[in-house]
């Protein structure tokens, strides 16, 4: 896990109202911020366990990259088919994660077009207001699915158990 640090303390800011990144500690608004780690791990054998935390330095030796690079690892993600599950799946991480792209791909050209339009495929309790919220900015719709599997950091595969794969 990671969080957004001050640069000069490394304590925990929060997004400022106006722009960039507000310091409780220091008392400071700054245009940018650091990402640091926090590691945990339970340790354990027959006689018991204990858990042990480590943050930065530490978890970067012991994960054996920077927490910039892990943050870039998870900043692309794609689903293969844009049906029940799918798309509204990917909507609601779009919504919780807005530093992460999404894209749902799926053969189906009408069944895109409806993802795109004013008039979505399915109905489930504000999944339209959710899908306007974050379409065009880190929620997309394609029928590109091999550039966007190919982008992709992690991909789901959210078909109907009868599809055939080979076409993907």
């Amino acid at each position: 896990m990671s969080y957004r640090a001050c640069k000069t303390c490394n304590k925990k800011v929060n997004e400022a109202l106006d722009s960039g990144y507000w310091c409780e500690a220091c008392q400071k608004n700054d245009a940018s911020c650091s990402l640091r780690y926090i590691l945990s791990a339970n340790f354990s054998d027959a006689s018991g366990g204990a858990w042990f935390s480590v943050f930065s330095e530490e978890a970067e030796k012991i994960v054996g990259c920077s927490t910039d690079e892990l943050d870039k690892m998870k900043s692309q993600i794609c689903c293969i088919g844009a049906g029940y599950v799918g798309g509204p799946t990917m909507a609601l991480i779009a919504l919780k994660c807005p530093d992460v792209q999404v894209a749902v791909v799926d053969i189906s050209v009408p069944h895109i077009n409806a993802w795109n339009s004013e008039q979505l495929p399915i109905y489930e309790q504000s999944l339209d207001d959710v899908v306007k919220q974050c379409r065009g900015k880190n929620l997309f719709f394609s029928t590109d699915v091999e550039k966007h599997v190919c982008e992709a950091d992690i991909v789901f595969v959210s078909v109907d158990k009868a599809a055939d794969l080979t076409k993907v």
